[in-house]
């Protein structure tokens, strides 16, 4: 365990169960707002949004005062644009 979260979960039911309620609020919650916003989306626009939802890599972005490189607020811009390379098939 890591500050009280397991690394295993016991019960695969309430997993699966979890991951489809994630899975139909993104269908039916988050996707009609954002074609609303911006239009009908493309399936790998659609994709896209289920990965970051799903994945939600800037949690893995910690705000250090001291990490060199790219400013912090540039970095979940260059973590999104790598996932949409993958989506995209966009070799290097």
């Amino acid at each position: 365990m890591i500050k009280g979260v397991p690394l295993v979960y016991h019960n695969k039911e309430s997993n699966m169960s979890a991951l489809t309620e994630r899975y139909c609020s993104i269908q039916t919650l988050i996707l009609p707002v954002l074609e609303e916003e911006f239009g009908v989306f493309s399936a790998k626009a659609k994709e896209f949004a289920r990965l970051l939802e799903f994945a939600r890599p800037g949690r893995f972005l910690k705000p250090v005062a001291a990490m060199t490189g790219h400013p912090a607020s540039n970095r979940q811009k260059i973590l999104n644009a790598s996932f949409l390379k993958s989506v995209q098939n966009i070799p290097r």
